[in-house]
């Protein structure tokens, strides 16, 4: 029982030989491309054996590709308002805090207690 008809393999063959001629096409580009044989010859090499590291360094080279091909975050407003305001950054302190922190010493230089320094 034929499932496919004769035109059906005549449109899958030549979409299948056009697929096929299409990366060969591209594979020839690349091999004209300097440095492209050492880096076939690495592939071939390391991964022959080995699918998961294949897999793993696609994977990060794509992570690089993004990183470094995507647009970087701008805000829409460029412009920075600056005033005169003053924000406080630590609370304020009490009268006994102020004073413990005015009446205490405070060495200035190198510490005594380790001469190396």
């Amino acid at each position: 029982m034929d499932y496919i008809s004769e035109e059906q393999w005549a449109v899958l063959r030549s979409t299948v030989n056009g697929i096929i001629a299409a990366v060969n096409d591209g594979l020839q580009a690349l091999v004209q491309i300097p440095g492209a044989g050492v880096v076939r010859k690495y592939i071939q090499n390391s991964y022959r054996n080995d699918p998961w590291r294949l897999f793993l360094e696609v994977v990060l080279v794509l992570i690089l590709l993004n990183y470094l091909f995507r647009r970087r975050f701008r805000p829409k407003d460029k412009s920075v308002k600056l005033t005169r305001k003053v924000h406080p950054t630590a609370p304020t302190l009490r009268l006994r805090q102020r004073t413990a922190m005015l009446t205490r010493t405070f060495v200035a230089g190198k510490c005594p207690c380790l001469p190396w320094l």
